[in-house]
């Protein structure tokens, strides 16, 4: 929950035990910066694009891009690329790429994910990308070479 001032807001009532002094002390000083909070941690916002070697996100705007040239891309390999750029050079499986981008696994089989890597694979191919970046583990998954 926040307030006003983009200040983080936690009430003391949702803990067990009363707060030790100096927890007690902190509570009372407030932010000193016009915040009606008694105690708050500054909200982190990652605004703009983050760089990724050749890659680009702009989280809030869903938007990728490789070099200079902005990806157009669906929700599922929006959610895939997005995956994949978050844990540059780890291996994610089909499983947990699907955790990340797909609502439910009733709509999707098992080699959905596949199919979207192979579309999102020509799309980069098409932004110049040479060689692959997406690396295939055979039967573990897949990864993003940054």
């Amino acid at each position: 929950m926040t307030n006003s001032t983009g200040c983080w807001v936690w009430s003391w009532a949702r803990t067990t035990t009363w707060p030790s002094r100096s927890r007690r002390a902190s509570w009372w000083r407030g932010c000193g910066r016009g915040c009606a909070a008694r105690w708050h941690r500054p909200l982190r916002r990652r605004a703009g694009w983050q760089q990724h070697g050749r890659f680009a996100i702009d989280r809030e705007g869903r938007r990728i891009r490789f070099g200079e040239q902005l990806l157009d891309l669906t929700r599922y390999e929006y959610a895939l690329m997005a995956a994949l750029l978050q844990r540059p050079g780890a291996i994610l499986s089909r499983a947990q790429l699907m955790d990340r981008g797909w609502d439910t696994d009733a709509d999707s089989a098992d080699r959905t994910v596949d199919t979207h890597v192979k579309t999102l694979r020509a799309k980069l191919r098409t932004a110049g990308a040479e060689p692959d970046p997406i690396r295939t583990h055979r039967g573990v998954g897949y990864a993003l070479e940054v």
